[in-house]
């Protein structure tokens, strides 16, 4: 863009909306010279995403409450290797496997939320790297390859684990894992060189369904059971302790990094002040960063 044409730009560019005019110039500008711009942005954004995920992966040595992976998920590497299809025995196994991935999904959910990466294989190896990145080129998206578009068909793939979760949770259930707990982007490919990879990110219960202890807020599958994360495992919760699930989620909330005794101050009045989870979040709420849950810069009333 030459100095003339900004100049021009500047100049027509006035009054109230003047900033954001010339900011969609701008923007327009780069669009033309850049039409994939936007696309390159999100897909770097998503490996920043991912390789954050693999290296907390590695710092802890393994998966956690919050973090899981998987090798694959709609098929096999057994069944991807052989050309012979499955016996009723297997596909009996697959399908339970994949409801236990799905339940671990809910199981965040009723958590403090979780992230899952399928194409990531323990290699249970004492010497050497504990995980290697295979990708799901070759298990879950083998067959999903469009030749002429020289891509695979992953909208297909995302549609499949959609209404597996729905066949899986019932129509209200799945509505709420997928478009609140996941927020319609919870399904992310991430291609790292050639290899494809499938991440999950789930959000957990708020701080104000913890207090309230609003089973509403659960997830429940077909069979009217919920999950709940305890260590590296997904339990069932039992009926008649939810309410000690709830107890047990307040009581990490309160603990998760962040010290609640020290007294917090809005920046913005310098008069509202809280200490302790129950007046901070009384008077200044939380919000989702990442995998935590952090109180907001400004009290209730300045927002």
């Amino acid at each position: 863009i030459d100095v003339e044409t900004m100049k021009k730009w500047r100049q027509g560019s006035k009054g109230e909306s003047g900033w954001e005019n010339l900011e969609k110039k701008y923007e327009d500008a780069i669009r033309v010279s850049y039409p994939d711009f936007e696309g390159k942005f999100i897909e770097k954004q998503n490996l920043d995403d991912f390789n954050a995920f693999y290296q907390k992966l590695l710092e802890q040595e393994g998966e956690s409450e919050s973090l899981e992976i998987k090798e694959s998920f709609l098929k096999t590497t057994q069944e991807s290797e052989s050309e012979k299809s499955l016996t009723k025995e297997q596909k009996k196994d697959k399908e339970g496997f994949i409801k236990k991935v799905i339940n671990t999904w809910c199981a965040f959910a009723n958590d403090l939320g979780g992230q899952m990466v399928i194409g990531i294989k323990d290699t249970n190896v004492k010497k050497g790297p504990a995980f290697e990145k295979v990708g799901i080129q070759d298990t879950d998206l083998k067959t999903l390859w469009i030749e002429n578009q020289n891509r695979y068909n992953v909208e297909g793939y995302i549609e499949d684990i959609r209404q597996k979760v729905i066949n899986h949770l019932g129509e209200d259930n799945a509505k709420k894992l997928l478009k609140q707990k996941m927020k319609e982007d919870g399904f992310k490919i991430i291609k790292d060189g050639p290899k494809m990879f499938l991440y999950i990110k789930v959000s957990g219960q708020t701080p104000e369904e913890i207090e309230k202890q609003d089973l509403k807020s659960l997830i429940f599958n077909d069979t009217g059971d919920a999950y709940e994360r305890v260590g590296t495992r997904t339990l069932k919760i039992k009926p008649l302790e939810y309410d000690k699930h709830f107890e047990g989620l307040k009581s990490r909330l309160q603990t998760k990094e962040y010290n609640y005794e020290k007294i917090k101050k809005c920046p913005k009045c310098e008069k509202t002040i809280a200490s302790g989870f129950d007046q901070i979040e009384e008077r200044f709420g939380f919000r989702q960063i990442g995998d935590s849950l952090k109180p907001q810069s400004w009290c209730r009333d300045c927002r």
